[in-house]
């Protein structure tokens, strides 16, 4: 009677089994694609929550309740939680320039247009990145369109309109509320951009929201880029050993030859 018990339970299971192994191929392109999906979603980020986007190692948040100044703008990206040291938005790259009028904000189409608040502002007549990079010293220069300069605007925007997306001027209060975008950096080694140079490897500190180099052996200092002292003695180390060698192989190389000259003379005494 147990046996026959046990041998209903295998039989059961082995049908479930063949049931599920020939639904496999049937699914099996689905199955890979949920599994891209994740390993991407992992990849690009799933730290950012809604409604902020990911790209190279940073949060971006759309601000759609709107700033009745540029310094409203700072301020209120500022106040966002301390953890997340989130500021104005600075374009670094023309990349990031393109996620942001592409992704972020969404190109417009037909008459709609939209300006948003950047961290850019005109100092001593210098247009600067709120990390006091000069535009013009940057690939974002081509996108700088400024045709009210008779009208001394000192804040910056990005504008989209259908089919134009451009940097210009605009006052830093208007009766017009902006939007405006936040940006924190939530992988301080994106790319090792915090700067460890080619002999070190950069090592994020999330709870510090900042990050360290962990320096290859014989480098040292917040960049690596100097000796270290284990470093200057292994190569002091290694000199003393190669003198060591090549002074041991001359005291050899004449030891041998007063030998063959003592041989030498000995044979030519008996020989006379």
């Amino acid at each position: 009677m147990i046996y026959r018990i046990f041998s209903i339970v295998f039989i059961f299971i082995h049908t479930i089994n063949n049931v599920q192994t020939a639904s496999i191929p049937k699914r099996g392109n689905e199955v890979l694609q949920i599994l891209k999906d994740i390993k991407e979603k992992v990849k690009e980020g799933t730290q950012c929550l809604p409604p902020s986007k990911y790209f190279a190692g940073s949060c971006y948040t759309y601000m759609k309740l709107l700033a009745s100044s540029w310094e409203e703008a700072h301020d209120n990206c500022l106040s966002l939680p301390k953890v997340l040291d989130a500021r104005l938005l600075v374009i670094d790259s023309i990349a990031e320039y393109e996620f942001v009028e592409r992704d972020l904000i969404g190109r417009k189409s037909g008459s709609d247009s939209v300006s948003v608040y950047l961290g850019l502002r005109k100092m001593n007549d210098t247009w600067l990145w709120s990390n006091n990079i000069p535009l013009q010293e940057t690939s974002l220069n081509r996108y700088w369109v400024d045709n009210n300069e008779q009208l001394a605007y000192e804040c910056g925007i990005i504008w989209l309109a259908r089919n134009i997306s451009l940097l210009t001027a605009a006052a830093c209060a208007e009766q017009a509320l902006r939007p405006y975008v936040c940006k924190h950096t939530i992988d301080r080694c994106y790319n090792n951009s915090g700067g460890c140079g080619k002999y070190g490897t950069c090592v994020n500190i999330p709870l510090m929201n900042s990050y360290k180099c962990r320096c290859r052996f014989l480098y040292s200092g917040d960049r690596c880029d100097g000796w270290s002292s284990q470093g200057l003695q292994a190569i002091v180390g290694g000199i003393i050993i190669i003198i060591a060698f090549v002074g041991s192989y001359f005291i050899n190389l004449d030891r041998t030859g007063d030998q063959w000259s003592f041989r030498k003379s000995t044979v030519e005494h008996y020989q006379a």
